[in-house]
């Protein structure tokens, strides 16, 4: 992946590895504007099976090719892939526990918002490294909470942001959280595999109170994924 006029290679986790590829330069807060008004929706069909995208990727075809494609979007900052696994008619529900004061979140946003701040963490040069890791359970039918969706929890989230500002080092870190996915099928579309495409519909964020923690010229904030993403807004 390019950073500037350096190109930095990605990895997942220990063991895995993937080749550089050029970034989409062209998608940033317009073009998702653009595209949430109603034009073409990336989607896992637009990976196709011959691209290279497509092989950093897995299909899109069931809620856990849906969080574990968010997990690479993350690593591999791809904020065009993030985009993608998003339904139009998405929410995030950021502030459903204790909030920080000094940093007020919105109750919610929609996909507008939410791909904004990924575009903006994903992309920006300030941003040394994003590593994510987290427990998916399996997928159930949610039955009467939403109608045709199906949802699973993200535990033992481990979200780590180092930001540089100046000499200084800022990491912004969120682990041992849950959060809950909703997800709805889309008949309609297909995933590289030309299976039926799924998208995330709804995320319910846990959010709690921030915690500084200072040493040298380094600021460990001990956070959550619902602060980060409104660091990034």
């Amino acid at each position: 992946m390019r950073r500037g006029n350096r190109v930095v290679p990605a990895v997942l986790s220990e063991g895995e590895t993937v080749v550089p590829f050029r970034r989409l330069l062209f998608l940033g807060p317009l073009a998702v504007s653009l595209w949430v008004s109603g034009c073409h929706h990336p989607t896992g069909s637009s990976l196709g099976s011959g691209s290279l995208i497509s092989s950093l990727y897995v299909p899109q075809d069931s809620p856990a090719g849906c969080l574990e494609d968010l997990r690479r979007a993350y690593v591999y900052r791809d904020p065009s892939v993030y985009a993608s696994l998003l339904a139009r008619d998405f929410t995030c529900v950021l502030g459903m526990g204790p909030l920080n004061p000094q940093n007020p979140m919105p109750e919610q946003w929609g996909i507008f918002d939410d791909s904004t701040s990924a575009y903006h963490m994903l992309t920006a040069d300030s941003v040394r490294a994003v590593t994510l890791s987290f427990a998916p359970d399996p997928a159930v039918d949610s039955g009467n909470e939403y109608i045709d969706t199906w949802k699973a929890h993200a535990s033992n989230i481990d979200l780590r942001v180092e930001i540089t500002r100046g000499p200084a080092l800022i990491v912004q870190t969120a682990n041992g959280e849950q959060d809950t996915f909703y997800f709805k099928r889309y008949p309609e579309e297909h995933a590289s595999n030309g299976r039926t495409l799924w998208r995330i519909w709804r995320w319910d964020t846990f959010p709690y109170a921030v915690r500084p923690l200072s040493r040298s010229d380094t600021t460990v904030t001990r956070t959550d994924w619902a602060h980060i993403k409104v660091h990034f807004r």
